[in-house]
């Protein structure tokens, strides 16, 4: 093509046809800048659908980790909070009445009730928005939500979660220690073990057992109220992330 232009310019300028030839110059910068334009034109229109699918991607993975981070609350967390609930429940009604159970038993719902978790959730594509640039969310009340739930939701009840059982774990360890002891054990297969078992006789009256209850209950009630309101603005974020990645 540049090569049949180039002819046509030597042709008119042999001819010596100097106004054609001007003309006809003006004509192909016009038409090399329009071409230019174009091709730019086209660049940033690819570039638009590149960074659009970008951006449906890192919503469909933060929808995803959101999800699992659910699934996990609700089928590990909320597994083992369920099996504190119920030692809770079985201690203080025991204590209460006073009833008589073998050491072997209230050891077993002891155990129940010192179960805790680590509140962990994931973070890794909130850092890939991060590292490829919050701009890339179009919508600028998804992104501040996006951010506004992985730079201080989560991070404040994370503090509220673990940070609360850590604080308390001392003051629990101590209520422990007067009312259990570690002893060694064999196994059946030989193998020696420490395991802890109740040293006194009188474990529901004693003060440190109903300070460890209370203990127990007070972490329980705050790891529920804290997860329900986890659990809620992860949903409504799900929702909003579904309605905006399926508008697109």
């Amino acid at each position: 093509m540049i090569k049949f232009f180039r002819q046509i310019r030597y042709k008119l300028m042999s001819e010596n046809k100097t106004g054609k030839y001007l003309k006809y110059a003006i004509g192909e910068i016009i038409l090399v800048v329009i071409g230019i334009l174009i091709a730019l034109q086209i660049n940033n229109w690819n570039e638009t659908l590149k960074n659009k699918e970008r951006e449906r991607e890192i919503l469909q993975d933060i929808k995803t980790s959101l999800q699992s981070d659910l699934e996990l609350y609700d089928k590990v967390f909320n597994g083992r909070f369920e099996t504190k609930r119920i030692g809770l429940e079985f201690l203080k009604k025991a204590a209460y009445a006073n009833q008589n159970h073998s050491k072997d038993t209230l050891m077993r719902y002891v155990r129940m009730i010192q179960l805790d978790i680590q509140f962990r959730y994931e973070r890794g594509p909130f850092d890939a928005l991060k590292s490829a640039g919050f701009e890339l969310i179009k919508d600028k009340e998804m992104r501040k939500k996006i951010i506004t739930t992985y730079e201080s939701y989560l991070p404040g009840y994370s503090l509220f979660i673990n940070n609360y059982n850590d604080d308390r774990v001392t003051l629990g360890q101590k209520f422990q220690q007067d009312i259990l002891k570690e002893v060694l054990i064999k196994e059946e297969e030989g193998r020696l073990d420490i395991v802890a078992r109740i040293k006194v006789d009188n474990l529901l009256q004693h003060p440190s057992f109903i300070s460890l209850l209370a203990l127990e209950q007070d972490k329980y009630e705050n790891y529920m109220d804290r997860m329900a309101d986890v659990k809620n603005q992860m949903n409504v974020l799900i929702a909003e992330l579904n309605g905006l990645i399926v508008d697109d």
